[in-house]
């Protein structure tokens, strides 16, 4: 049973390690790339395509770009998420 109990934490902190390596590297290309700026600019574009508000409002905007990368990072835990739950927990 230790040998198992081991075995199962030995597996979770090498995926965790992966895991943040993923988000250093993710971090990275999207500082190299310039992709925040580009979601800040599509944020603007879908903000004044939806004509609601005013393409000046920043607080809308921020909403916006904060709902585009928790929506990114939200699709990227996905695969993660579901081999956290379904290989590393059912062994």
């Amino acid at each position: 049973m230790y040998l198992l109990l081991q075995a199962y934490n030995l597996e979770k902190s090498a995926f965790g390690l992966l895991k943040s390596l993923f988000n250093i590297v993710e971090v990275g290309v999207f500082f190299y790339y310039g992709i925040l700026p580009e979601l800040w600019s599509l944020s603007g574009r879908l903000m004044t395509a939806s004509g609601l508000v005013a393409a000046d409002n920043e607080i809308v905007q921020s909403l916006v770009f904060t709902t585009l990368t928790q929506l990114i990072n939200t699709i990227e835990a996905i695969p993660f998420n579901l081999y956290a739950t379904f290989v590393i927990e059912e062994r």
